[in-house]
């Protein structure tokens, strides 16, 4: 046998016992020996030598089972590209709709452009009643939330990450306990705040962890957290002064900001894109205003963009900037409307306002619909608002 059929033997016999599970890489086995396995595969003596004809005859079964491997291994490969083809062109399948739906008190997770518009269903977690405080990561395509069991029942709250976009559309994993998740700005941990008597038996507070759920680290009291836009610090609200906390995440220093000169209301305060300023719904002289504030807390710098004169609504944060600074979103209450069970946030709806010059707010959607739409947060590119609704 010439030196050019041997190589070409040893090759397919290689080849043939990758088919069958016994490859070794040329290192670890005689090219003979390689050989010998291949004929022992085919129902020979693995000591035997074989004379030329039968050398041939198995050159020749071989290439023929090489060939039929070949064929199968393109088909696949034509229907795995197909495959992805289809995918590519099919449109986004929204997400399945919880198995609560219907139930009184369930709220999910909707998307809006920003002028209101285009009203869509996004998620709502499995098995919960309500999916709230949702925000998206900073590259879109994920977007994390909390979610609870019973209606007001905060302290039962887990927070859910949902892929809404990518390899892994369509995909939750649960973090365990906590509300109210903010993104740092690398997309690599979650600030959130954990409420007393949480089911983990967590501390209540402001924690961060990775954003897979590991390496928890209590921070300090507070609710509703938010990472600035450089990633140094959290403003944190103080729901204890009525004020706001900036704490620093470098050295783990906190100063206090509002709280005399307005007092903050529930839900704290969100960053300007800039990181210069904070916007927060506060309270002073008797009325509810929507307000910004230099970070250092100058009362000299709080600016107010709207003042609520209807003593029948109520101004329901935190408000949401737009990462493109010229649009923020809050809500505000109907607070005369009927409400027989008391429902705190019953007949909310989605308000905007410019960013950069006191205006009057427009209603987002074209009448007022549903009972409950608030815990609103930006997109990464300013298009879409994510927001949670009973309807």
């Amino acid at each position: 046998m010439s030196r050019k059929a041997w190589t070409l033997l040893v090759v397919l016999a290689a080849l043939l016992l990758g088919i069958t599970g016994f490859a070794q890489s040329a290192e670890e086995t005689s090219h003979l020996e390689l050989v010998r396995r291949a004929f022992s595969q085919l129902g020979r003596r693995p000591d035997a030598r074989p004379d030329a004809a039968t050398e041939l005859e198995s050159l020749r079964l071989l290439l023929k089972q090489q060939e039929a491997m070949t064929r199968q291994s393109q088909a696949m490969l034509e229907r795995i590209g197909a495959a992805l083809e289809a995918r590519r062109e099919r449109p986004p399948q929204p997400a399945p709709v919880a198995d609560r739906k219907g139930e009184e008190g369930f709220r999910a997770l909707y998307t809006m452009n920003r002028d209101g518009s285009g009203v869509e269903y996004l998620v709502a977690a499995p098995g919960m009643i309500s999916s709230s405080s949702p925000e998206w990561s900073h590259d879109g395509t994920m977007v994390a939330f909390d979610a609870v069991p019973d209606v007001g029942a905060l302290g039962k709250a887990h927070l859910i990450v949902y892929a809404a976009q990518g390899p892994f559309r369509g995909m939750f994993t649960d973090l365990g306990c906590g509300n109210t998740p903010s993104w740092s700005p690398d997309d690599r941990k979650i600030a959130y705040m954990v409420n007393p008597g949480n089911p983990c038996g967590s501390k209540a507070g402001i924690w961060v962890m990775d954003s897979d759920g590991s390496d928890r680290e209590w921070i300090c009291r507070g609710w509703y957290p938010r990472w600035s836009p450089d990633g140094r610090h959290l403003c944190v609200y103080a729901y204890f002064e009525d004020g706001l906390h900036i704490v620093d995440m470098r050295g783990g220093k906190t100063r206090k900001i509002l709280g005399e000169p307005m007092k903050t209301k529930f839900g704290g305060a969100t960053w300007s894109p800039d990181g210069e300023r904070l916007v927060f719904i506060g309270t002073r002289d008797g009325k509810e205003h929507l307000a910004t504030v230099d970070v250092d807390g100058s009362p000299d710098s709080i600016r107010i963009l709207y003042t609520e004169e209807d003593r029948h609504r109520s101004l329901i944060g935190p408000p949401s900037w737009s990462p493109d600074g010229k649009q923020i979103v809050f809500a505000i209450q109907d607070t005369d409307a009927p409400n027989p069970k008391h429902r705190r946030w019953h007949h909310t709806y989605l308000y905007s306002i410019s960013g950069e010059v006191p205006s009057a707010p427009t209603l987002l959607e074209s009448g007022k619909k549903g009972l409950v739409n608030r815990s609103m947060m930006w997109s990464p590119d300013s298009e879409k608002i994510a927001f949670s609704s009973e309807r």
